[in-house]
């Protein structure tokens, strides 16, 4: 069973360099946001699935919460990539985590 929820999408980012992955940052309501990051969505489809929230992988998740606590689960997680040995996928995740965070402000 999948459900979609309802948002406004802010920021939605298709990283080659970064594993081939979407981010997304979408306005949920006033005070929440919802974070999205799949290396299985295509460029025009936003499904967000319980099984996203509730189980969510490395590879395909969403979470929903406010600001700061997306922002600091896109630096834990994104930001990890910002210290590769690979200098693209560095610049790249710096690029990504960046752009993310401008998304919630």
């Amino acid at each position: 069973m999948s459900h979609t929820i309802e948002f406004k999408v802010i920021t939605d980012i298709l990283s080659e360099e970064l594993f081939q992955t979407r981010y997304i940052i979408g306005k949920v309501d006033t005070k929440h946001f919802v974070y999205v990051w799949s290396q299985k969505m295509s460029d025009d489809e936003v499904e967000i699935t319980s099984e996203m929230l509730n189980y969510p992988k490395g590879e395909h998740g969403a979470m929903i919460g406010t600001a700061n606590e997306i922002s600091d689960h896109i630096k834990i997680c994104v930001g990890l990539h910002r210290d590769d040995s690979d200098p693209i996928t560095a610049e790249a995740a710096t690029e990504v985590v960046n752009e993310l965070i401008e998304g919630l402000q």
